[in-house]
């Protein structure tokens, strides 16, 4: 028999931005929040986020684009462990858009991740990569990474 464990977290975020002179001219101030659930087993879990950001209103570049006040989130991911070692993931991000007046960036963005994770005590490696689909204008079409993760 196994021991099922769900855990909740929530957490919150501050970014201040200002650049006083130059093409990217911004003063800018986000608060962002998000709550976590995660499900685990032995071999198994399942996590799920989602989140919520606020900005002012000025734009990136202001002749350019304008960035909506608000921004959503939310991810929903599944990792199988095969030992305690190595495991696989595959993930789905998706995001509003993030521009008022920009035809591609104001539209959602909807990503899926498939990862490999090797872990050892309290380090985790991954290679990662990362597909946009559905809009396809507003986001890298593919990305590769290589992660470390360490727990404290």
């Amino acid at each position: 028999m196994f021991k099922l464990i769900g855990y909740i977290s929530v957490g919150g975020s501050l970014f201040y931005n200002n650049v006083r002179d130059g093409e990217f001219e911004r003063t800018s101030f986000e608060q962002g929040i998000q709550a976590n659930y995660s499900f685990l087993t032995p071999r198994h879990r399942v996590f799920s986020t989602v989140g919520l950001v606020h900005r002012n209103g000025d734009g990136y570049i202001d002749d350019i684009v304008s960035l909506e006040n608000y921004s959503g989130s939310w991810a929903i991911g599944y990792e199988f462990l095969f030992n305690k070692h190595h495991s696989i993931l595959i993930e789905s991000l998706n995001y509003q858009g993030w521009a008022t007046d920009d035809p591609d960036f104001s539209k959602p963005s909807n990503e899926v991740v498939l990862g490999y994770r090797y872990s050892f005590r309290q380090l985790s490696l991954e290679a990662l990569m990362v597909e946009n689909i559905r809009n396809m204008d507003n986001s890298a079409d593919i990305g590769f990474s290589l992660g470390l993760r360490f727990l404290l």
